[in-house]
């Protein structure tokens, strides 16, 4: 991985290359890469999501104190 400031956004882009065929051919890393994308899931599960719908909850309930309505188009899609 490298690293250049892109003066034309203000920020730090970084270009990633990478060796698939070594990274297939590698077992321990092929282990590694399942326990990292188990251990995602479980915090998307169990972390993220549970907490995700309590925002949710509380973002209607103060709509409906302050009477205000969504376009259902409008909000899926940002979300």
């Amino acid at each position: 991985m490298s690293a250049s400031f892109d003066e034309t956004i203000g920020e730090v882009q970084t270009q990633n290359e990478c060796d698939l065929a070594a990274m297939r051919a590698n077992q321990p890393f092929l282990n590694q890469f399942s326990a990292n994308a188990d251990g995602y899931d479980a915090y998307i599960r169990d972390g993220v999501r549970p907490w995700s719908r309590q925002f949710d909850r509380v973002h209607e309930l103060v709509d409906s104190a302050l009477g205000i309505g969504h376009n259902a188009e409008a909000t899926s899609s940002t979300r």
